[in-house]
């Protein structure tokens, strides 16, 4: 646990994936989001902890 999972990132990355993810996970298969109306986003988190940046 606490390990970085960059496979899964990257399936995700996918836009089409993600799509397909999303409509059927959160919409019942509706094709209610589609693959060439997203975008691509910064990917990482970063926060302040004890003065220190983490990622």
């Amino acid at each position: 646990m606490g390990e970085k999972d960059h496979t899964q990132k990257m399936l995700i990355g996918c836009r089409d994936v993600f799509a397909e993810l999303i409509n059927v996970l959160v919409y019942s298969g509706e094709n209610v989001v589609n693959e060439a109306d997203l975008l691509a986003g910064p990917t990482e988190s970063l926060y302040i902890e004890a003065d220190k940046l983490q990622n």
